[in-house]
């Protein structure tokens, strides 16, 4: 997957498609979100497991949804783009919260009710979402840019960011409730 990003960030720095401000902003996720993506995997891998990679996959589909919403104005030309791009980018955060605290409490052997934990997963990718919102203002405010399109922009954004975080938190929860399986070693 990390060819598959490279390959983005080369189009995102290169190609001519927005203002230099946007280009940089979406490079910028591009960079953090593969960034984060590797960390969380190598927590994983530390822990003797493995990311599972539908997280991956969604991560990696979500930025580049993004970029495709910018590269060829998706955003502007289907309704629904910017509803996709949510919908996915917010089940790849909230799958990863939901794995990586089911990870924590098994190296600690902590016990956590289900729904406590859905809930967990579900609040800290709402966070993320809410923090995304205000970056979209603070752009706007900084540059001559408009990613908040209208007065519903926003309340609609968090609602499908809201669906796709819970259904995600339910969709891992019912898909790894046994414990992560440990990876082979080479110990003798």
């Amino acid at each position: 997957m990390l060819p598959l990003q490279a390959v983005l960030l080369g189009i995102e720095l290169i190609a001519r498609y927005d203002t230099l401000e946007r280009q940089i902003a979406l490079a910028v996720t591009n960079v953090v979100g593969t960034g984060l993506l590797i960390f969380i995997g190598s927590r994983f891998i530390r822990a003797g497991s493995r990311l599972p990679a539908a997280v991956s996959w969604l991560a990696v589909a979500a930025i580049w949804f993004d970029a495709a919403g910018n590269f060829a104005h998706l955003y502007a030309n289907i309704a629904w783009w910017d509803k996709l791009a949510h919908v996915v980018g917010t089940a790849a955060v909230a799958g990863a919260v939901w794995l990586s605290f089911k990870l924590f409490l098994e190296n600690r052997r902590l016990s956590l009710p289900a729904f406590h934990h859905w809930l967990y997963a579900v609040s800290v990718a709402m966070l993320l979402a809410g923090l995304y919102e205000v970056s979209e203002y603070v752009g706007d405010w900084l540059f001559d840019t408009v990613r908040v399109t209208d007065l519903y922009d926003t309340a609609d954004d968090l609602l499908w960011n809201f669906l796709a975080a819970a259904g995600a938190a339910w969709y891992f929860a019912a898909r790894f409730q046994k414990p992560f399986p440990k990876l082979p070693t080479t110990d003798t």
